[in-house]
């Protein structure tokens, strides 16, 4: 699992200038079930207009995870870190995105994207050495950040099968999406649990499973 390490105060706005650069690189405004960021600014505080139009959040785990869908309904006017803070079930998540306040306060400005998070669960299922070494090491556990979040917004009934959408962590890390009978896959080993919530810029997810980019 070894990195080359970055300094900390500069890996949110290094992700965040990653957005920009992916949706401009792969020419992602002719790719089904992706739409372009507004690549001009992408953390201008107004919004993408080519982005999917609100869907009511559903899923197994949005009652535990997340909350009734009064709650989730409210959250179209909150800040991405405004609304995980909220949810019941994301408590780890959350933890771990405050500790790197210049992504957080990054994402809170950006334009539209989709967010992937893994709920309590989720990081339960991971033995307490892994644990641990996400507690402490800095590098990975903001890899582990900037790969569930994606370089574009994520429109789940216009993806191709097995469509691969970049992700912050870098054009050489995306996501690999596939529609199941279960529900959204990640990666073919993480399953979406609750979506989608709508929040002032992002759209977010709640899976099963933590992923990590690939070394």
């Amino acid at each position: 699992m070894s990195r080359a390490r970055r300094p900390a105060a500069s890996r949110g706005f290094a992700a965040l200038a990653a957005l920009a650069a992916i949706a401009i690189t792969l020419g992602l405004s002719a790719c089904s079930g992706v739409k372009p960021l507004d690549s001009s600014n992408p953390i201008a505080s107004k919004s993408s207009s080519a982005s999917p139009p609100p869907q009511a959040a559903s899923g197994p785990g949005c009652a535990t995870d997340a909350g009734t869908p009064e709650q989730l309904a409210a959250m179209g006017d909150l800040m991405l870190s405004e609304a995980v803070a909220k949810f019941p079930g994301t408590t780890k998540f959350s933890a771990y995105l405050k500790l790197n306040t210049s992504l957080r306060a990054s994402l809170d400005k950006a334009g539209k994207y989709a967010i992937f998070i893994p709920d309590d669960a989720a990081f339960a299922k991971l033995t307490p050495e892994q644990l641990a070494t996400l507690d402490s090491d800095a590098t990975l556990r903001d890899s582990m950040l900037t790969y569930m979040i994606t370089a574009v917004p994520v429109d789940p009934a216009s993806l191709k099968d097995a469509q691969q959408v970049p992700t912050v962590n870098g054009t050489s890390s995306p996501l690999t999406l596939t529609k199941s009978d279960t529900g959204l896959r990640l990666n073919a080993a993480a399953t979406v649990v609750c979506g989608a919530i709508t929040t002032a810029r992002a759209t977010i997810y709640l899976t099963d499973t933590v992923l990590f980019p690939p070394a």
